[in-house]
């Protein structure tokens, strides 16, 4: 194992050596994993030729292998022993994220499902906190929108009453003429009967005195 001291001095915390036997403080030193596992490119360096005068090579470094997509799945089976598959989620409260189910159809499914990373509390209760926050977000616009609907339905109502009372202006109107014309008829019918009844008084009299006329005519 190889450590390597982060103040710089090769010291412990009290100035003196580092000793192998004590535990290495964490904010102190720092384990080193070999380069060889971690770095990717050739280190040039002479190399001892014992045959005859040095020459300078290179010494190969093996390159790093790559997980394959289903090389960590193939580890993982189900009760039944066959291996799971790897899907990646497309919702939106899990975007990305890759789980392990069953590989055969539902109907036939053991319902062997698993996530392949562990999510840590903290992080589901933001991605809920986050979905929360989208609901009341899409909610507030859904409520928007309906208040903007109340209020286009609202002026709508308005010009129906500005309408309606524009009509009964003129229905007042309509009815003003009426009575005044009625006003009009009913002093036409008045003057009408006292003619009647004038023309009626003066044939009676006349109806009277041709019939005394008569009478007196009958009696000589």
């Amino acid at each position: 194992m190889i450590y390597r001291d982060l103040t710089g001095t090769g010291l412990d915390r009290n100035g003196t050596g580092m000793n192998r036997d004590e535990p290495v403080p964490v904010y102190r030193y720092q384990i080193m994993i070999p380069f060889r596992s971690v770095y990717r490119f050739n280190v040039s360096r002479p190399v001892p030729n014992t045959t005859g005068p040095e020459r300078t090579g290179t010494v190969p470094v093996q390159p790093v292998p790559k997980m394959s997509q289903n090389s960590y799945s193939s580890q993982r089976k189900c009760s039944c022993g066959l291996v799971v598959k790897t899907l990646i989620s497309s919702t939106t409260s899990n975007p990305g994220r890759r789980f392990f189910r069953y590989p055969r159809p539902d109907f036939s499914s053991c319902g062997y499902w698993e996530w392949e990373d562990q999510v840590f509390p903290e992080v589901a209760y933001l991605r809920n906190l986050e979905s929360s926050l989208k609901d009341v977000k899409m909610e507030m616009d859904n409520s928007k929108i309906e208040v903007e609907n109340l209020k286009i339905e609202m002026e709508n109502l308005k010009i129906v009453v500005e309408n309606l009372k524009i009509k009964v202006g003129h229905l007042l109107e309509t009815i003003a003429t009426l009575e005044a014309s009625n006003d009009l008829v009913v002093e036409k019918v008045r003057t009408f009967q006292d003619k009647y009844h004038k023309i009626k008084y003066k044939v009676m009299i006349s109806c009277f005195l041709f019939v005394g006329f008569l009478v007196a005519l009958t009696t000589k």
